[in-house]
């Protein structure tokens, strides 16, 4: 503590954050990272680039605000990088895509991707066309054959 008239000492800094090594390019989630709520992402028509980026890697997006997003930029350097993929092939980051489209694109790249994110797409994708009249029991039934197919070939692949 200092007495009077005297100059107070700067506080010291934190030791710097030392960056995981020798990841061998696996894919690793925080241990912190929110898992996503796959059932309310499943009812959204489209998302914001940066928050397809973050679904990808099985990360809710709702951790990083968008404020603080535009502010401090992401601190996740594997989003980051897939945010800039996805500016480069479809618009700035607040470009709305379907889930879909996004998954199509991840698997041209070949992205690892959540399962969950699977399912979401395999079951909404082709939610709207289902639900027409035009369609009859029998066309609905290969639909849902061929979108049960993709998830196990991506799966496999």
């Amino acid at each position: 503590m200092s007495k009077p008239g005297e100059p107070k000492k700067p506080s010291r800094a934190p030791a710097p954050i030392t960056p995981i090594r020798g990841t061998g390019g696996a894919v690793q989630i925080p241990e912190s990272a929110s898992i996503p709520d796959w059932k309310f992402w499943r009812t959204m028509k489209t998302v914001a680039l940066w928050q397809a980026a973050y679904l990808t890697w099985g990360i809710d997006p709702d951790e990083d605000s968008r404020r603080d997003i535009e502010s401090f930029g992401i601190s996740d350097e594997k989003v980051a990088k897939r945010v800039r993929t996805l500016e480069n092939h479809f618009g700035n980051m607040n470009t709305q895509k379907t889930l879909s489209d996004i998954f199509d694109f991840g698997l041209s790249v070949n992205w690892e991707m959540p399962s969950e994110l699977k399912v979401v797409v395999a079951t909404t994708s082709k939610a709207n066309t289902l639900n027409s009249t035009e369609w009859t029991a029998e066309k609905r039934a290969v639909l849902r054959t061929e979108s049960y197919n993709r998830i196990l070939c991506t799966e496999v692949s």
